[in-house]
This record gives structure tokens, C-alpha cells and sequence, in this order.
């Protein structure tokens, strides 16, 4: 999947810094940054960068709900309705 830089870069792009931005915060240079964002839209297959964006989003989304639940989030909810019930 994605390198630690091309997440750290895409995270940085999905808040809405400019690639000059991202390079000055990372400590690296523009065209750098530049080289990640292509890599994780090649990786993410997407059509571009707004779509690798989006992509980006919703893998960190899940991956957000899998460390929260845990390895098996399907037992979670299943308890939470026994709850309910």
C-alpha cells in the first residue's frame, strides 16, 4: 500500500495544504511532494489526485474503525444490539 511519506503527504494534502505547504512542514521539496502525491495515485488506482484524496479518506476512515473495534468489529456491534435488545 502506501509508503509512510505518501501517507504523511496525502494526509497533509487531504487538510488542504498546497504541495509548497506540505514541503515546508515535512521538511522536504516541493517537487518531492509532488513525486508522492503521483506514487499514491498510481497506488490507489484513482483517476486523480481529488479522487486519490477521497480514496485516502475512506481507507483512513476504515482503518480509524478497525483499530477503535478491533481485529473483529462485526463482534462489537453484535453485542451492542444484544445490548439493545
Amino acid at each position: 500500500m502506501l509508503t509512510t511519506r505518501e501517507k504523511e503527504v496525502m494526509s497533509l494534502t487531504k487538510d488542504g495544504l498546497t504541495a509548497k505547504e506540505s514541503a515546508r512542514e515535512l521538511g522536504i521539496s516541493t517537487s518531492t511532494v509532488e513525486f508522492h502525491q503521483a506514487n499514491a495515485v498510481l497506488k490507489l488506482e484513482a483517476r486523480n489526485i481529488k479522487n486519490a484524496i477521497y480514496m485516502f479518506a475512506l481507507i483512513n476512515l476504515d482503518s480509524a474503525n478497525d483499530s477503535f473495534c478491533g481485529p473483529k468489529p462485526c463482534q462489537r456491534n453484535k453485542k451492542d444490539r444484544r445490548k439493545a435488545a
